[in-house]
């Protein structure tokens, strides 16, 4: 899926977040991924 990313962190700028440290992974599903996204605002 194109531009997940993108949308994620325009929904934490909203808010007045900023993204300090992100990891994305593979999911157990295939079709899946998983992202860890350490945030401060």
């Amino acid at each position: 899926m194109r531009g997940v990313l993108a949308r994620i962190a325009q929904v934490f700028s909203r808010r007045g977040y900023n993204i300090e440290s992100l990891v994305v992974s593979p999911a157990a599903e295939a079709d899946f991924s998983r992202m860890t996204i350490g945030a401060r605002g």
